[in-house]
């Protein structure tokens, strides 16, 4: 837990202690504008993932959005438990939840919210239902499709037709649809991004349109992400977008979806110059999380992040420029996978034109469970 230290609003940016999670809330305000806008006179709406940035101050600002379907999405059950009670009732776990106690706190959130989850074999669609009747509550159950990932799911076709049959006749479980994870697709081409797209997606329709002929109405197909929300939210059939780096957008995603600013940065502070063209930042792996690829800088044109360590940062330039960073200046790091470095902090300062606007707790982070 990080020492809660508390600011005035209206203090500048560069006065806050380092490093800090910082969001520029006008980047981070025109991001769900880009998004949330392609939904307004569509079919399927986006539900919002807080796996990014799991802070309810966030998520209420993007279901105050329009297009939106009125839920959010999360990875866990702890995730979800903290947004319930944090006034958001119509929840998707994006995941199979399996242990008997994780059941039973899953049944148990469900006598108050609208709770769905995902479901891809048969010992685990008769243990939902089991938990559901001890706890005397009805969940909400998606047949998870594999498309992409060989990660979770069933099969298309068939198999998902079994597991539908098996979900609607189980005691206090609702048949609610099919979904896929496809995995972010990263392509610099569109047009292989449409295709890819489409071929994933057009097997989730097809598992649809196999249940419905076996007499079991489908009422939702929750596909795709960030990386091609207005192609998959275009295709006739699909209900639901599970969007979540749009709206703080990370390093590694600007290349692919270049409408979307990086929104949430670190902040940190040059505390030793070791060489000629280097120096060193307050910030390291324990704050920027670069499990999955390196961070980068903009805070000037010819810095390069070459390493992170524990604690620190080094920075490097051409050793035949001037110096660029001196001790006690200020850098911006902005991370390159934001799900790790955001769950790294307790809370993050929330900036507008350079002032802080407000201090908001990362509710969900840490919740492995």
């Amino acid at each position: 837990m990080e020492q809660p230290i508390f600011y005035p609003i209206g203090t500048p940016v560069e006065d806050l202690d380092t490093p800090a999670a910082v969001v520029d809330l006008d980047i981070m305000e025109q991001n769900i504008e880009t998004l949330h806008s392609f939904f307004a006179n569509t079919t399927a709406k986006v539900r919002p993932h807080i796996k990014v940035h799991r802070c309810p101050a966030i998520a209420h600002q993007q279901l105050q959005a329009e297009g939106n379907n009125g839920g959010i999405c999360t990875a866990k059950i702890g995730e979800a438990e903290v947004f319930a009670q944090s006034g958001f009732s119509d929840i998707l776990i994006a995941n199979q939840i399996v242990t008997k106690q994780k059941l039973q706190r899953l049944a148990s959130l469900a006598k108050t919210n609208t709770i769905t989850v995902n479901a891809d074999n048969l010992k685990n669609v008769q243990d939902l239902s089991d938990a559901a009747q001890e706890a005397d509550s009805i969940i909400n159950v998606l047949v998870e499709i594999n498309t992409r990932l060989n990660r979770c799911g069933v099969e298309p076709g068939q198999p998902a037709v079994n597991l539908a049959k098996a979900i609607t006749k189980a005691p206090s479980l609702n048949f609610a649809g099919v979904t896929t994870y496809e995995g972010a697709i990263k392509h610099e081409n569109y047009e292989d991004l449409v295709t890819e797209t489409h071929k994933y997606i057009r097997q989730v329709l097809d598992s649809k349109e196999a249940i419905e002929k076996a007499g079991i109405p489908v009422d939702t197909v929750s596909v795709g992400g960030t990386h091609n929300y207005e192609i998959a939210g275009a295709i006739e059939g699909v209900t639901e977008i599970q969007a979540a780096s749009y709206v703080l957008m990370e390093w590694n995603y600007v290349p692919f979806r270049p409408m979307f600013k990086p929104a949430f940065k670190v902040m940190a502070t040059i505390t030793s110059r070791p060489a000629p063209n280097a120096a060193t930042a307050d910030c390291g792996h324990k704050t920027l999380g670069p499990d999955k690829g390196m961070p980068m800088t903009d805070t000037l044109p010819g810095l390069t992040i070459t390493r992170v360590s524990a604690e620190h940062t080094k920075i490097t330039w051409d050793e035949n420029e001037p110096d660029k960073l001196n001790v006690g200046d200020k850098v911006w790091v902005t991370p390159h996978t934001l799900e790790i470095c955001v769950n790294l902090f307790d809370y993050m300062f929330a900036i507008r034109k350079g002032k802080l606007e407000a201090i908001w707790e990362i509710s969900a982070r840490g919740r492995y469970d």
